[in-house]
């Protein structure tokens, strides 16, 4: 299970490094407003006019694009238009404005070192995750082997001892037959119980 934990830890470091990597993927923004109006009129107004109402119709189509560059020059373009039209106007009235702009800093944030600095530190980071994937696969692997050879130990262990319970069996019932003979003390049988 901590293998399998720590495995998902250099994927969430490399999307981490993507994340820092995407303050220098540009920003397309755009829409659109559609207005339809109409006010009526007052008498009066309505009466030198000719007409009821007025009627206008604006469609206002926007997009812009902005950045930053890794010397840390930011950009933008941006434009829009306007089309008008409406009982006032007898043709289409277009008014439109384009933008750019650009700033370099000069002393703050200027140069690849700072801006950087972050996809570097993400990259350290994903190292890391990298590298305590490994460290903890090798313990995984050191504890089981450990784990083995202290089951193999226990396993020797448990032969040997009843390997030495079998031959005390054995002095006991040699001692018991030299006692029974006369070579022997009781006191020896004792010992050997």
């Amino acid at each position: 299970l901590d293998i399998q934990i720590e495995r998902i830890n250099p994927s969430i470091a490399r999307w981490g490094v993507v994340l820092q990597q995407s303050v220098y993927d540009p920003i397309l923004t755009g829409g659109a407003v559609y207005e339809d109006n109409m006010q009526p009129l007052d008498p009066e107004r309505a009466a030198s006019l000719g007409l009821d109402s007025i009627k206008s119709k604006t469609l206002s189509p926007q997009v812009s694009l902005s950045g930053k560059l890794p010397t840390g020059l930011s950009y933008g373009l941006s434009s829009f238009d306007t089309r008008t039209s409406g009982t006032l106007a007898s043709n289409f009235v277009y008014t439109g404005t384009t933008a750019i702009s650009i700033t370099q800093p000069l002393l703050k944030n200027f140069g690849l070192g700072i801006n950087a600095a972050q996809i570097r530190v993400a990259r350290k980071n994903r190292a890391i995750a990298e590298q305590n994937f490994l460290l903890q696969v090798m313990t995984t692997i050191s504890n089981v082997q450990n784990a083995y050879y202290e089951l193999v130990y226990a396993i020797e262990n448990h032969k040997a001892l009843l390997e030495d319970l079998e031959r005390a069996k054995a002095l006991l019932a040699e001692n018991r037959r030299r006692v029974e003979v006369g070579v022997m003390s009781p006191l020896d049988v004792t010992q050997a119980e």
